[in-house]
């Protein structure tokens, strides 16, 4: 009597209710960071310290696999500590993927050496190959998300491919596959990213590798290492360099939460210096998405600083055609002063020239300053000769162009009046020596081309 079509009903209620409750309790017993792969086949099960980590492997995995973070989102892994959950976690695992910095980390390091944990434990910084930095202010390892740069996150992408493929061999392909999609869109956007060399300074130690790649040099930092307090010191050496155009980038790392990040980018507004936010590595995103985000604002940024420095660029280019016409008319310039050539004139032309060439090297621009210089003296000489004086004619323009260029570093070296009284007394003494020469006996237009030339 218990067979009939109600009790059929009754137990197909049942079995569905049932399956239900077996289905839910499956779903709370996995961790709510976890990420499982497409499938139903046993696979791997990944675990990582870091949470932003997830992003970067989840990508590759395959059927069966699923992946978790130890450290929750938004949580400082610096800080945490491991629970009971979470040693249930490592002990489930197949592959542990740690920074291996912080002491959370070294604790795991401890476990698998001990056996206690059975996984493959990957620390990133002894990936064969990783090009691990040195702190700029410190000058120890900077162990702070080295596959921040390019190079380094793929070597990371391979190597855990590489394993996760021996561990799983039926999926080896799939991983490899994955891997090398994902650093062919890497490869496209450092090729299509300018490179420019540049001094800057950064609010803490893991933006180095984020930004080495862009030819962006990390000179000081405002935290020198995590968990140091920000000393007075450093902040002063910051504004020094920012204030007289030393450092030409500032790199933030956003959002811009720590007390630092906020004093450094107030500096960076004070002083008109250009910024560049790497987004947070702790930041819930793939490195490549972050790599990609660098790359939108440096492009941006590289166009400003080019504009700046254009029309340096179009001096150097042309700089096989300059000078010889600068040559030429230095010819052509003292041959209307002398008609003839003597050895005196000579000498006088061969130390102008030897300057010349030494100014190409240290700065283009000085041959143009130091051509006008020679043109402007054989052009007034003939017209002011009449006069015993007229070395000042062509004297004074040099002397305070150089007064001026030794002023600065000057004042700054000796920390005594300013540049611009440094510039009156070194122009004075300038002017003076050309004098004395010519008191001595010298010919007052062989004294003023030696002073112009020695001076170059």
């Amino acid at each position: 009597m218990f067979n009939g079509p109600g009790h059929k009903m009754i137990r197909n209620k049942v079995g569905l209710l049932s399956t239900t409750v077996i289905f839910i309790v499956i779903v709370l017993a996995v961790p709510a960071n976890t990420i499982v792969g497409h499938g139903t086949s046993k696979g791997l099960y990944i675990v990582v310290t870091f949470p932003s980590l997830v992003k970067d492997l989840e990508p590759l995995l395959c059927s069966g696999d699923s992946i978790t973070s130890i450290v929750p989102p938004g949580v400082d892994p610096h800080s945490y500590q491991l629970t009971v959950e979470d040693y249930k976690v490592l002990e489930k695992a197949d592959i542990i993927v740690s920074t291996g910095h912080t002491p959370f980390e070294i604790s795991i390091r401890e476990l698998v050496v001990e056996g206690r944990i059975k996984a493959v434990l990957i620390e990133i910084p002894k990936i064969p190959s990783l090009k691990i930095l040195n702190n700029p202010v410190t000058g120890n390892l900077n162990l702070h998300m080295p596959i921040y740069d390019p190079n380094n996150y793929k070597i990371f992408l391979r190597y855990i491919a590489n394993v996760m493929g021996s561990l799983n061999p039926s999926c080896r392909g799939h991983y490899v596959r994955i891997v090398e999609e994902l650093i062919r869109k890497l490869n496209y956007i450092v090729d299509t990213t300018p490179k420019i060399n540049i001094t800057a300074t950064a609010d803490i130690p893991a933006t180095q590798y984020a930004v080495s790649w862009l030819g962006v040099k990390i000179k000081c930092l405002m935290v020198r290492e995590h968990g140091i307090p920000v000393l007075a010191e450093d902040i002063r050496r910051i504004e020094e360099a920012l204030s007289n155009g030393t450092i030409k980038l500032v790199v933030i790392t956003n959002p811009p939460k720590a007390p630092a990040s906020r004093t450094l980018l107030s500096l960076a507004k004070e002083y008109n210096v250009s910024i560049l936010y790497v987004p947070s590595p702790l930041l819930s995103a793939s490195i490549l998405d972050k790599i990609e985000n660098i790359s939108a604002q440096f492009k941006v940024i590289a166009r400003s600083i080019s504009e700046q420095v254009s029309h340096k660029v179009m001096v150097s280019s042309n700089l096989h055609l300059i000078v010889p016409i600068i040559f030429t008319i230095i010819f052509i310039a003292l041959g209307i002063i002398s008609y003839t050539w003597n050895r005196t004139l000579v000498a006088i032309f061969g130390i102008l020239a030897i300057a010349s060439l030494f100014a190409v090297f240290v700065n283009p621009i000085w041959v143009i300053v130091m051509a006008s210089a020679a043109i402007a003296y054989g052009s007034l000489s003939p017209i002011i000769a009449s006069r015993r004086l007229y070395f000042l004619a062509s004297a004074s323009p040099h002397a305070a162009l150089l007064a001026a260029t030794l002023g600065i570093p000057l004042a700054k070296l000796i920390g005594i009046g300013d540049e611009y009284t440094w510039a009156i007394i070194i122009g004075l003494g300038l002017i003076y020596l050309a004098g004395y020469m010519i008191y001595r006996g010298f010919e007052a237009d062989v004294a003023t081309a030696l002073f112009v030339a020695f001076t170059a």
